[in-house]
């Protein structure tokens, strides 16, 4: 019974790692996509100004 609960601790703890490590590649992909938005807003406002000029 007690290898029983010890594999079963072992199984949770895994997938609690796995999910943490899943979580954390999706706030840097969602890191990404931030940046690529925010430069891509930069780059229009800059072609903004140069077509105002």
């Amino acid at each position: 019974m007690m290898d029983f609960l010890f594999e079963l601790f072992k199984w949770l703890m895994a997938g609690a790692g796995a999910v943490f490590t899943l979580a954390k590649g999706l706030k840097e992909v969602v890191s990404l996509i931030d940046m690529y938005v925010d430069l891509k807003r930069k780059l229009a406002n800059r072609k903004n100004d140069d077509e105002k000029k």
